[in-house]
């Protein structure tokens, strides 16, 4: 699994004007329901997460919630980005030979 979208093979011998190009064609690719289902998860996280220092703030103080918090969201963050390299990958190399998004 790739964590950065300019470390996946498709793209790392382009100049990076044509890694955008070819990413945001990529992203031009209809939205599917799988893509709905992994939105409603980690939006679901990151509301849990929200709650959860919203309820433990208290306790936590914020020289420990706030970080743990960050931790959370950069997290999820980057686990959004490992899910659109998964799910753009296949439209990338499609477009590198040549074809077009369906």
């Amino acid at each position: 699994m790739y964590w950065r979208w300019n470390r996946i093979p498709e793209l790392a011998d382009l100049p990076l004007e044509e890694r955008k190009r070819l990413w945001f064609e990529a992203r031009r690719d209809p939205f599917r329901p799988i893509d709905l289902a992994w939105l409603v998860v980690i939006l679901a996280i990151a509301v849990g997460a929200g709650l959860l220092m919203i309820l433990f703030a208290p306790m936590l103080g914020p020289w420990i919630g706030l970080p743990v918090f960050g931790a959370v969201i950069f997290g999820l963050c980057t686990l959004v980005d490992a899910i659109l390299i998964l799910r753009y990958r296949p439209i990338v190399r499609r477009l590198r030979g040549g074809g077009c998004p369906e």
